[in-house]
């Protein structure tokens, strides 16, 4: 009864996401150190949300599709430090060549054995 309720009142109305950005960082500072006291927070879920970082001003270097609909590259910030990334649901065609701000979750891939640390981007403008 509730739900039905809340959504009668909101009427088809966008609602508003929110995007909590845990602080604001520079790709420079994704050290090896940086990754193994990012492990520590592991494991993360529901009731332990993995932290989002921002980094403003970055260039899409590189990108392909991965998959159906996918996407994997390359990234380029001010400091001229370059990273790997990933974008789930999303074409190719979503990336403009310079993103004003990227909010992302950095991780390890794990592929085949040979583990890559990685931004797993959550959002773009």
């Amino acid at each position: 009864v509730f739900n039905r309720v809340i959504v009668d009142m909101l009427q088809g109305q966008p609602q508003a996401q929110t995007l909590k950005i845990t602080g604001e960082i520079g790709f420079q500072e994704l050290t090896p150190q940086f990754f193994n006291e990012f492990a520590m927070l592991e494991p993360f879920g529901h009731e332990n949300p993995a932290p989002v970082f921002l980094t403003p001003e970055v260039r899409v270097l590189h990108c392909d599709p991965m998959g159906s609909g996918h996407v994997r590259g390359t990234l380029q910030d001010t400091s001229g430090s370059i990273f790997p990334f990933v974008l789930f649901n999303a074409p190719v065609s979503s990336l403009p060549p310079v993103l004003a701000r990227l909010a992302y979750t950095p991780q390890i891939n794990n592929s085949n054995g040979r583990l890559q640390a990685q931004l797993k981007i959550v959002s773009f403008e």
